[in-house]
């Protein structure tokens, strides 16, 4: 089954989105870390959050038809190359804790 492209062409733009913030609030864990201060579990979570809602998106956006050269807004290669960018295992058990707690 196939997703409308306007579906896939507004699951495309929140990747890319998703992907700027996990890596930004990342960026922003790590430093603060370095720091010497520990993150707050607010940051954790909304962490978790995030990297949870761009998990589902991924595998929404797996349903959408290839998209074509010219469609494809400015922003979304820049993601297309950071789609997977944390370790795939990592990911894998992110997907399965997703299906865990939807049981």
């Amino acid at each position: 089954m196939t997703i409308s492209p306007e579906r896939c062409s507004q699951l495309r733009k929140l990747h890319a989105q998703l992907t700027r913030q996990i890596h930004l609030l990342k960026e922003n864990i790590q430093k603060v870390e370095r720091e010497g201060v520990d993150s707050s579990i607010e940051s954790l979570n909304t962490l978790k959050a995030l990297q949870s809602s761009l998990s589902k998106i991924v595998t929404e956006l797996e349903q959408c038809p290839p998209a074509e050269a010219n469609a494809i807004p400015a922003q979304v290669p820049e993601a297309r190359g950071a789609r997977f960018w944390y370790p795939e295992e990592e990911r894998a058990q992110e997907v399965q804790s997703i299906n865990d707690e939807d049981e």
